[in-house]
């Protein structure tokens, strides 16, 4: 049900606008990925703790993933569900 949500927010005719204000974790930090523009507040972290578990994560957004984040960070928070701060986030060329 969730995939739906984050397909429709990238589907809209308007710019989607997510506020980071604290822990993006999961779910949370999927449906960041699946707006356009990402402001971050101080202090924000980003993970993907089911990987810790075990799990992969779901959804298709995770794709966004690849293309919003540096190598070592995408690294990071798939692979070994670290919770890194958004400040360590670089946009990859």
């Amino acid at each position: 049900m969730g995939h739906r949500l984050f397909d429709r927010l990238v589907r809209l005719a308007r710019p989607t606008i997510a506020v980071m204000k604290g822990h993006a974790f999961g779910g949370g930090l999927e449906q960041k990925a699946a707006c356009e523009i990402r402001v971050p507040m101080p202090g924000a972290m980003i993970a993907l703790p089911e990987t810790r578990i075990g799990m992969a994560p779901g959804r298709p957004e995770t794709q966004h993933f690849a293309r919003q984040l540096s190598e070592p960070a995408l690294q990071e928070i798939s692979l070994f569900g670290c919770a890194i701060p958004w400040s360590r986030h670089i946009a990859r060329s």
